[in-house]
């Protein structure tokens, strides 16, 4: 699309922020691993849509640490949401132990620079 000027310049889309609660770091036992009150969150990041957390209160987050298959599992779902968007370029943001979890347990990497980092060869 462009914007009518004489210049031609292309009109860029904005970008849709989603909050995905299935996309954060591995939870339990450690306080800083806690999800703050969806409210407090949607009043601060006013840009952000949180439409797909279902709940004020951190629900995920217990005493004990999660256990490193429910967090590959939940990465696994993420992956699963991700592909069913039909999106040609996404950009996720989240914590290294996502990160790590999801690319050892649930990615397939073929670049071995990649996969030495991530130990998923």
């Amino acid at each position: 699309a462009f914007d009518g000027s004489s210049t031609g310049a292309a009109v860029v889309a904005p970008k849709q922020i989603i909050c995905h609660e299935l996309c954060r770091e591995q939870v339990g036992r450690n306080t800083c691993d806690a999800r703050r009150l969806t409210s407090a969150l949607a009043n601060e990041y006013p840009t952000v849509d949180f439409s797909l957390v279902t709940s004020e209160m951190d629900e995920l987050w217990t005493q004990q640490r999660e256990h490193p298959q429910t967090l590959a599992d939940r990465g696994y779902a993420f992956m699963l949401w991700l592909r069913e968007l039909g999106q040609q370029e996404v950009t996720v943001v989240t914590h290294s132990s996502f990160l790590l979890c999801l690319l050892n347990a649930v990615v397939q990497c073929s670049d071995p620079r990649m996969a030495a980092w991530f130990e998923n060869e």
